[in-house]
Protein backbone atom coordinates (compact mmCIF):
# COMPACT_ATOMS: atom_id res chain seq x y z
CA UNK A 1 0.00 0.00 0.00
CA UNK A 2 1.02 3.52 -0.96
CA UNK A 3 0.36 6.59 0.79
CA UNK A 4 -1.96 9.33 -1.44
CA UNK A 5 -0.97 12.86 -0.38
CA UNK A 6 -3.91 15.61 -1.01
CA UNK A 7 -3.86 19.02 -1.19
CA UNK A 8 -5.55 21.33 1.60
CA UNK A 9 -5.04 24.54 2.42
CA UNK A 10 -1.73 24.41 1.67
CA UNK A 11 -0.65 21.35 3.60
CA UNK A 12 -0.19 17.87 3.08
CA UNK A 13 -2.92 14.91 4.42
CA UNK A 14 -2.09 11.01 3.97
CA UNK A 15 -5.03 8.66 2.98
CA UNK A 16 -4.70 5.09 2.07
CA UNK A 17 -4.64 4.34 -1.67
CA UNK A 18 -3.44 1.43 -3.86
CA UNK A 19 -0.71 1.20 -5.75
CA UNK A 20 -1.14 1.79 -9.57
CA UNK A 21 1.60 0.71 -11.84
CA UNK A 22 3.38 3.12 -14.24
CA UNK A 23 2.07 3.69 -17.47
CA UNK A 24 4.03 2.51 -20.67
CA UNK A 25 6.40 5.37 -21.38
CA UNK A 26 5.19 7.49 -24.04
CA UNK A 27 6.20 11.56 -25.63
CA UNK A 28 3.64 13.92 -25.46
CA UNK A 29 4.21 16.44 -27.81
CA UNK A 30 1.83 19.98 -26.72
CA UNK A 31 1.62 22.55 -29.03
CA UNK A 32 -0.35 24.09 -26.32
CA UNK A 33 -0.33 24.57 -22.45
CA UNK A 34 -2.12 21.67 -20.82
CA UNK A 35 -5.62 22.29 -19.77
CA UNK A 36 -5.47 22.84 -16.38
CA UNK A 37 -3.25 25.75 -16.66
CA UNK A 38 -3.08 28.26 -15.72
CA UNK A 39 -3.98 26.41 -12.59
CA UNK A 40 -6.49 28.08 -10.28
CA UNK A 41 -4.58 26.75 -7.06
CA UNK A 42 -1.55 28.28 -7.74
CA UNK A 43 -0.01 31.52 -7.08
CA UNK A 44 2.09 31.59 -10.49
CA UNK A 45 4.71 29.75 -12.29
CA UNK A 46 8.13 28.49 -11.16
CA UNK A 47 11.46 28.47 -13.87
CA UNK A 48 13.80 25.97 -13.54
CA UNK A 49 17.64 26.60 -13.02
CA UNK A 50 20.77 24.21 -13.14
CA UNK A 51 23.76 23.93 -10.78
CA UNK A 52 25.35 27.32 -12.74
CA UNK A 53 22.06 29.30 -12.50
CA UNK A 54 21.29 28.56 -16.10
CA UNK A 55 17.35 28.54 -17.12
CA UNK A 56 16.08 25.02 -18.03
CA UNK A 57 13.30 23.67 -19.89
CA UNK A 58 14.36 20.19 -20.48
CA UNK A 59 16.90 17.81 -19.45
CA UNK A 60 18.01 14.42 -20.47
CA UNK A 61 17.92 12.89 -16.58
CA UNK A 62 14.87 12.18 -15.26
CA UNK A 63 16.63 11.21 -12.04
CA UNK A 64 17.36 15.23 -11.19
CA UNK A 65 15.60 17.25 -13.18
CA UNK A 66 17.10 20.68 -11.95
CA UNK A 67 19.05 21.94 -9.22
CA UNK A 68 16.98 25.17 -8.60
CA UNK A 69 13.38 26.74 -8.91
CA UNK A 70 12.01 30.30 -8.74
CA UNK A 71 8.94 31.26 -8.18
CA UNK A 72 6.88 33.66 -10.54
CA UNK A 73 6.01 36.22 -7.63
CA UNK A 74 6.82 37.23 -4.00
CA UNK A 75 6.24 35.09 -1.35
CA UNK A 76 2.63 34.72 0.37
CA UNK A 77 2.65 34.78 3.33
CA UNK A 78 6.00 37.06 4.50
CA UNK A 79 8.68 35.88 6.90
CA UNK A 80 8.73 31.88 5.97
CA UNK A 81 11.60 31.78 4.27
CA UNK A 82 11.50 28.21 2.89
CA UNK A 83 9.86 26.60 0.26
CA UNK A 84 9.92 22.77 -1.26
CA UNK A 85 9.18 20.95 -4.23
CA UNK A 86 6.68 18.22 -5.08
CA UNK A 87 5.36 16.46 -7.96
CA UNK A 88 1.77 16.54 -8.52
CA UNK A 89 -0.11 14.01 -11.39
CA UNK A 90 -3.01 15.22 -12.98
CA UNK A 91 -6.06 13.36 -12.52
CA UNK A 92 -8.69 14.09 -15.54
CA UNK A 93 -11.87 12.54 -12.93
CA UNK A 94 -10.64 15.67 -10.36
CA UNK A 95 -11.03 18.58 -11.76
CA UNK A 96 -9.52 20.45 -8.27
CA UNK A 97 -5.80 20.23 -9.12
CA UNK A 98 -5.36 20.57 -5.33
CA UNK A 99 -6.91 16.94 -4.89
CA UNK A 100 -4.30 15.07 -7.72
CA UNK A 101 -1.82 12.58 -5.73
CA UNK A 102 1.39 14.57 -5.17
CA UNK A 103 4.74 13.00 -3.36
CA UNK A 104 7.66 15.23 -2.05
CA UNK A 105 10.34 15.82 -4.56
CA UNK A 106 12.82 17.94 -1.86
CA UNK A 107 13.22 19.05 1.38
CA UNK A 108 12.31 22.54 2.26
CA UNK A 109 14.85 24.86 2.21
CA UNK A 110 15.70 28.27 2.90
CA UNK A 111 16.16 31.28 0.59
CA UNK A 112 17.24 33.69 -0.64
CA UNK A 113 20.16 31.89 -1.55
CA UNK A 114 24.23 33.11 -1.76
CA UNK A 115 24.88 31.66 -5.24
CA UNK A 116 24.82 30.96 -8.12
CA UNK A 117 24.45 34.94 -8.96
CA UNK A 118 21.50 34.33 -11.22
CA UNK A 119 19.57 33.32 -7.76
CA UNK A 120 21.14 35.45 -5.77
CA UNK A 121 20.54 38.33 -7.62
CA UNK A 122 16.60 37.81 -7.11
CA UNK A 123 14.37 39.68 -4.78
CA UNK A 124 14.60 38.33 -1.31
CA UNK A 125 10.75 37.60 -0.92
CA UNK A 126 11.03 35.60 -4.27
CA UNK A 127 10.72 31.72 -3.14
CA UNK A 128 13.14 29.24 -4.11
CA UNK A 129 13.83 25.99 -3.54
CA UNK A 130 17.31 23.83 -3.86
CA UNK A 131 16.54 20.47 -4.44
CA UNK A 132 19.54 19.18 -3.63
CA UNK A 133 19.09 15.38 -4.41
CA UNK A 134 16.27 15.77 -5.01
CA UNK A 135 14.03 16.17 -7.87
CA UNK A 136 13.69 12.55 -8.84
CA UNK A 137 10.68 11.81 -11.32
CA UNK A 138 12.16 8.16 -11.69
CA UNK A 139 11.77 7.49 -8.17
CA UNK A 140 8.29 9.27 -7.62
CA UNK A 141 7.08 7.96 -10.52
CA UNK A 142 7.49 4.35 -9.15
CA UNK A 143 4.43 5.40 -6.25
CA UNK A 144 2.24 7.53 -8.76
CA UNK A 145 -0.87 7.16 -10.27
CA UNK A 146 -1.08 7.96 -13.15
CA UNK A 147 -3.44 8.87 -15.89
CA UNK A 148 -3.45 7.79 -19.51
CA UNK A 149 -5.94 10.04 -21.06
CA UNK A 150 -4.92 12.04 -23.66
CA UNK A 151 -3.60 15.60 -22.54
CA UNK A 152 -2.89 14.02 -19.47
CA UNK A 153 -0.15 11.06 -19.83
CA UNK A 154 3.06 11.68 -19.00
CA UNK A 155 2.76 15.19 -17.99
CA UNK A 156 3.77 16.14 -14.70
CA UNK A 157 3.09 19.57 -12.64
CA UNK A 158 5.91 20.59 -10.70
CA UNK A 159 5.24 22.95 -7.95
CA UNK A 160 6.69 25.19 -5.37
CA UNK A 161 5.02 25.32 -1.67
CA UNK A 162 6.24 27.81 1.07
CA UNK A 163 6.36 26.91 4.12
CA UNK A 164 3.00 28.39 5.51
CA UNK A 165 1.65 28.86 2.61
CA UNK A 166 -2.10 28.38 1.61
CA UNK A 167 -1.12 27.71 -2.31
CA UNK A 168 1.77 26.64 -4.79
CA UNK A 169 3.54 28.31 -7.78
CA UNK A 170 3.18 25.45 -10.99
CA UNK A 171 4.93 24.67 -14.21
CA UNK A 172 3.98 21.63 -16.00
CA UNK A 173 6.65 19.42 -17.71
CA UNK A 174 6.24 16.42 -20.54
CA UNK A 175 8.67 13.26 -20.05
CA UNK A 176 9.94 10.23 -21.77
CA UNK A 177 10.60 7.70 -19.38
CA UNK A 178 11.99 5.36 -22.47
CA UNK A 179 14.52 8.11 -23.48
CA UNK A 180 15.03 9.52 -20.36
CA UNK A 181 14.35 12.90 -21.28
CA UNK A 182 11.74 15.93 -20.18
CA UNK A 183 10.87 18.73 -21.27
CA UNK A 184 8.46 22.20 -20.30
CA UNK A 185 5.07 22.58 -21.42
CA UNK A 186 3.78 25.22 -19.19
CA UNK A 187 4.40 27.71 -19.56
CA UNK A 188 4.89 27.68 -23.16
CA UNK A 189 8.70 27.96 -24.13
CA UNK A 190 8.88 30.36 -27.06
CA UNK A 191 11.41 29.39 -29.89
CA UNK A 192 14.28 31.40 -29.66
CA UNK A 193 15.84 32.94 -32.08
CA UNK A 194 18.90 31.78 -33.89
CA UNK A 195 21.68 33.73 -33.76
CA UNK A 196 25.33 34.22 -35.68
CA UNK A 197 28.34 35.90 -34.49
CA UNK A 198 31.07 37.03 -36.47
CA UNK A 199 34.73 38.06 -35.43
CA UNK A 200 37.39 40.55 -36.98
CA UNK A 201 40.57 41.66 -36.11
CA UNK A 202 42.55 44.80 -36.26
CA UNK A 203 45.39 45.05 -38.03
CA UNK A 204 44.14 42.30 -40.02
CA UNK A 205 46.14 38.59 -39.56
CA UNK A 206 49.40 39.68 -37.43
CA UNK A 207 50.67 41.91 -34.56
CA UNK A 208 53.97 42.59 -33.24
CA UNK A 209 54.62 41.69 -29.90
CA UNK A 210 52.83 43.67 -27.31
CA UNK A 211 50.73 45.58 -30.08
CA UNK A 212 47.29 46.23 -30.15
CA UNK A 213 44.89 43.79 -31.43
CA UNK A 214 41.27 45.06 -31.30
CA UNK A 215 38.53 42.11 -31.59
CA UNK A 216 35.16 43.20 -33.03
CA UNK A 217 32.11 40.53 -32.68
CA UNK A 218 29.17 41.50 -34.87
CA UNK A 219 26.06 39.50 -33.52
CA UNK A 220 23.12 39.22 -36.21
CA UNK A 221 20.19 39.67 -35.66
CA UNK A 222 21.58 43.45 -34.06
CA UNK A 223 19.00 43.63 -31.35
CA UNK A 224 20.03 40.48 -29.39
CA UNK A 225 21.16 41.36 -26.10
CA UNK A 226 23.99 39.27 -24.43
CA UNK A 227 27.80 38.98 -23.59
CA UNK A 228 30.37 37.90 -25.58
CA UNK A 229 33.33 36.01 -24.19
CA UNK A 230 36.41 36.59 -26.73
CA UNK A 231 38.95 33.40 -26.60
CA UNK A 232 42.66 32.39 -27.65
CA UNK A 233 41.98 29.16 -27.84
CA UNK A 234 40.20 27.56 -24.87
CA UNK A 235 41.65 30.52 -23.03
CA UNK A 236 39.40 33.59 -21.96
CA UNK A 237 40.52 37.06 -23.40
CA UNK A 238 39.23 39.65 -20.50
CA UNK A 239 35.99 39.35 -19.10
CA UNK A 240 32.54 39.03 -21.39
CA UNK A 241 31.48 41.72 -22.93
CA UNK A 242 28.31 43.40 -23.16
CA UNK A 243 26.16 43.56 -26.62
CA UNK A 244 25.25 47.03 -27.72
CA UNK A 245 23.68 47.77 -31.11
CA UNK A 246 24.69 43.94 -32.39
CA UNK A 247 28.78 44.73 -31.73
CA UNK A 248 30.91 44.11 -28.81
CA UNK A 249 34.52 44.82 -29.01
CA UNK A 250 37.76 44.44 -26.66
CA UNK A 251 41.44 44.76 -26.76
CA UNK A 252 44.21 43.09 -25.89
CA UNK A 253 47.68 43.39 -25.96
CA UNK A 254 48.89 40.14 -24.29
CA UNK A 255 49.16 37.45 -26.72
CA UNK A 256 51.91 35.65 -27.22
CA UNK A 257 54.38 35.46 -29.84
CA UNK A 258 53.29 32.80 -32.21
CA UNK A 259 50.25 31.23 -34.12
CA UNK A 260 46.68 31.82 -32.40
CA UNK A 261 42.98 30.89 -32.99
CA UNK A 262 40.99 33.40 -31.52
CA UNK A 263 36.68 33.25 -31.43
CA UNK A 264 34.00 34.49 -29.52
CA UNK A 265 31.03 33.18 -27.87
CA UNK A 266 27.44 35.07 -27.48
CA UNK A 267 25.64 34.05 -24.63
CA UNK A 268 21.99 35.43 -24.34
CA UNK A 269 20.42 37.45 -21.81
CA UNK A 270 17.37 35.73 -22.28
CA UNK A 271 18.10 32.36 -23.84
CA UNK A 272 14.02 31.87 -24.43
CA UNK A 273 14.29 34.44 -27.07
CA UNK A 274 17.73 34.44 -28.78
CA UNK A 275 19.87 31.48 -29.06
CA UNK A 276 23.67 31.34 -28.04
CA UNK A 277 26.36 31.21 -30.77
CA UNK A 278 30.19 30.72 -31.34
CA UNK A 279 32.00 32.50 -34.49
CA UNK A 280 34.35 30.55 -36.47
CA UNK A 281 38.11 30.26 -35.20
CA UNK A 282 40.05 33.25 -36.64
CA UNK A 283 43.64 32.44 -37.51
CA UNK A 284 45.93 35.50 -36.03
CA UNK A 285 50.19 35.49 -35.64
CA UNK A 286 51.95 37.79 -33.32
CA UNK A 287 55.54 38.08 -34.36
CA UNK A 288 58.01 41.11 -35.47
CA UNK A 289 58.68 41.79 -39.10
CA UNK A 290 61.73 38.73 -39.99
CA UNK A 291 65.33 40.28 -40.53
CA UNK A 292 66.63 41.10 -44.30
CA UNK A 293 68.25 37.76 -45.35
CA UNK A 294 72.16 37.88 -45.42
CA UNK A 295 75.16 36.71 -47.80
CA UNK A 296 72.76 37.17 -50.96
CA UNK A 297 74.81 36.24 -53.97
CA UNK A 298 74.02 36.13 -57.55
CA UNK A 299 75.74 33.57 -60.48
CA UNK A 300 75.12 34.53 -64.26
CA UNK A 301 74.29 31.84 -66.45
CA UNK A 302 73.09 31.21 -69.84
CA UNK A 303 70.17 33.24 -69.51
CA UNK A 304 69.42 32.85 -66.28
CA UNK A 305 71.02 33.59 -62.93
CA UNK A 306 71.00 31.52 -59.96
CA UNK A 307 70.80 33.55 -56.59
CA UNK A 308 71.82 31.92 -52.68
CA UNK A 309 71.10 33.68 -49.74
CA UNK A 310 71.22 33.07 -45.57
CA UNK A 311 68.20 33.18 -44.15
CA UNK A 312 67.42 35.56 -41.61
CA UNK A 313 69.11 35.39 -38.07
CA UNK A 314 65.53 36.34 -36.59
CA UNK A 315 62.14 35.05 -38.54
CA UNK A 316 59.95 37.45 -36.22
CA UNK A 317 58.89 34.96 -34.06
CA UNK A 318 56.99 32.50 -37.27
CA UNK A 319 58.40 30.31 -39.92
CA UNK A 320 59.32 31.89 -43.07
CA UNK A 321 57.69 30.14 -45.51
CA UNK A 322 58.83 31.81 -48.55
CA UNK A 323 60.63 34.76 -50.23
CA UNK A 324 59.82 37.53 -53.16
CA UNK A 325 62.87 37.75 -55.46
CA UNK A 326 62.52 40.90 -57.57
CA UNK A 327 65.25 41.35 -60.68
CA UNK A 328 66.12 44.50 -62.70
CA UNK A 329 67.81 44.94 -65.80
CA UNK A 330 69.32 47.96 -64.94
CA UNK A 331 69.78 47.85 -61.39
CA UNK A 332 66.83 50.25 -60.36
Amino acid sequence: MKLKKTWIAGTIVAAVLAVVSPLSPATNAFAAAPSWEPDANSNGTITFYDSSGAVMTGGNDLSHLFDFAAASSAEDPTGFHKAAIFFAFPDHTKTNTSDWFASTASAATTYPVAAPPSLAALPATTPVATTGTGANLTAALGGAVLDGTAGYANIVQVRLLQSGGTNFWASDISYDSAAGTWTQVFPVVATATPTTTALAASPVGHQTPGGTVTLTATLSPSNSGGAVQFKDGATDVGSPVAVTSGTAQTTVTTLSAGAHSLSASFTPTDPSAFAASTSSALPYSIGDVPGAPSGVAGTAGNQAASLSWTAPASVGGSAITGYHVQYSANGG
